[in-house]
């Protein structure tokens, strides 16, 4: 079939969903058709799991599933590879996959569940961050008002498009964050588990990376129902070379401010010294080299 721009760009792009998604459209086939050409081909695979693979709960990985989209990628007239070369690198296994020496399994970090199953992340590790930059800004009253995020991340396998993006509220009944815009990339899905109040979205590459491949995002959470702050700080699983931390008071000046570290979430806060609160009404850690474990700013009113 004529394949039409935006094909041809989800096809350049991805993700795989998208891509399967707009050629299934595009073909006017039905599933149960598609999966009916599959089988004439000698290829069993159900509705239910093209069904999966074109709204991205689940991604073909097996070498039996990999077949399969090669045959599909027939089926539907499209190049050969073009939708297997958007599913990048199979996905990891084995016990020291998500927390090899030197760095922390996320569980020590984040709370526990399933959230991420429903987003089919990358293998944890996939991608490398190398500089990250937060900029807090909170509003008159101290509430908080958005998170702006810029990340330079390395892809350690080929074929990553993809990361995870995490948020947090401390207070698990509040309206959770709501990402307002990503530059440099795209968003996609945001799943939110109201109990613990965890954000996670998706952030897309404008490409897929090679491996040892660089690329810069920046992404924004918004709050409609901003809590009062009294600290910020980002969890880090891996060593990351640079980090950045600005708060902005919003106009309403703190007594104190100063840094502190903890090694897990439930482990002791760790003062590191005083930071000065500018003109700007504004207070900023740059740290070089951090390790994994938590680090932030906290600060009081009086």
């Amino acid at each position: 079939m004529d394949i039409s721009p935006a094909l041809a760009r989800a096809l350049r792009t991805g993700p795989f969903e998208e891509a399967l998604a707009t050629a299934l459209d595009q073909s006017g086939l039905t599933l149960d058709r598609v999966r009916d050409h599959l089988a004439e081909r000698g290829v069993q695979v159900s509705r239910a799991t093209l069904s999966y693979w074109r709204r991205g709960r689940s991604r073909p990985e097996r070498a039996t599933s990999l077949d399969a989209v090669s045959c599909l990628e027939e089926v539907l007239g499209l190049p050969a590879s073009s939708l297997l070369k958007l599913l990048g690198p199979r996905r990891a296994r084995g016990r020291w996959v998500d927390h090899p020496p030197g760095t922390l399994p996320r569980s020590k970090l984040w709370p526990a569940g399933p959230i991420l199953a429903h987003l089919a992340a990358p293998p944890d590790g996939a991608v490398t961050a190398r500089a990250v930059h937060d900029v807090v800004r909170l509003a008159p009253d101290g509430s908080e008002r958005s998170l702006t995020v810029r990340l330079i991340v390395e892809a350690s396998m080929p074929g990553v498009q993809r990361i995870p993006v995490y948020y947090q509220t401390d207070q698990g009944a509040r309206e959770p964050a709501t990402l307002l815009r990503v530059d440099f990339g795209r968003g996609g899905r945001v799943v939110t588990d109201r109990r613990t109040g965890l954000t996670v979205a998706e952030i897309i590459f404008d490409h897929p990376l090679g491996k040892g491949e660089r690329t810069m995002v920046e992404y924004e959470f918004g709050f409609a129902d901003g809590e009062a702050l009294d600290n910020y700080h980002r969890r880090f699983t891996r060593p990351v070379e640079e980090y950045a931390l600005v708060v902005d008071f919003g106009g309403r000046m703190p007594a104190r401010c100063h840094r502190f570290t903890r090694r897990t979430i439930d482990g002791p806060e760790k003062p590191m010294g005083e930071v000065w609160i500018g003109g700007t009404g504004s207070a900023q850690f740059v740290g070089r080299d951090i390790q994994p474990g938590i680090v932030g700013l906290r600060w009081s009113w009086s």
